[in-house]
């Protein structure tokens, strides 16, 4: 004869309530979550592409942003500053500059920049400096040729030049990155200077 106290205490033994399975599945999201930021790559303080990962960079000072570069060529110094970044500098181009449009799915980062010397410039801005620009993704460009409204040489009786350096990148790259500077002809490893 059936008994409900001899089985009514069982009936349902094979279940967890549903705030125990809520309570289980909180505890495997937490150690997923936190085994996916143990093992994600770091990054660097511009995001993506850390260059002090890099066999490429690791042995390259990098001058946080807001810093400056300086080196020595021969016996003239030279400091270089970046004032300010446009990540999406299209239309400043079009407006003054003599480039043309960017190629279709390109855009243009323009990085203002800044450069001194203390001596009279006697030696063309092109001839002391070579700049390229670190992606967040870590691909590099080269700094894209203009005849008007870039960074220009001044003339030789001038400490200072200024003006845009322009690189066309394609759209998907994020804002971020890095001023990969050279001097030339300075035997010094180059520096990278952090953007935001």
């Amino acid at each position: 004869m059936y008994e409900a106290g001899e089985h009514g205490h069982y009936g349902d033994g094979g279940m967890l309530p549903w705030w125990a399975w809520a309570g289980i599945g909180a505890v495997f999201t937490a150690c997923g979550t936190l085994a996916f930021l143990a093992v994600a790559p770091p990054e660097s303080m511009s995001g993506g592409f850390n260059p002090r990962l890099s066999a490429d960079y690791s042995a390259m000072d990098v001058v946080p942003a807001g810093g400056s570069f300086e080196g020595t060529m021969g016996q003239v110094s030279w400091a270089l500053d970046v004032p300010s970044v446009s990540w999406y500098a299209d239309l400043q181009a079009s407006l003054e500059t003599s480039m043309p449009d960017p190629a279709n799915g390109m855009k243009y980062v323009a990085i203002e920049v800044e450069i001194a010397t203390e001596f009279p410039n006697t030696t063309p801005m092109d001839e002391a400096f070579f700049l390229t620009y670190l992606a967040p993704s870590g691909q590099e460009y080269t700094m894209h040729y203009c005849s008007s409204g870039c960074l220009s040489d001044p003339g030789p009786a001038v400490y200072e030049t200024e003006g845009w350096a322009y690189f066309e990148v394609p759209r998907s790259e994020r804002a971020g990155g890095h001023l990969r500077v050279k001097l030339l002809y300075s035997g010094t490893v180059d520096t990278l200077m952090e953007l935001r």
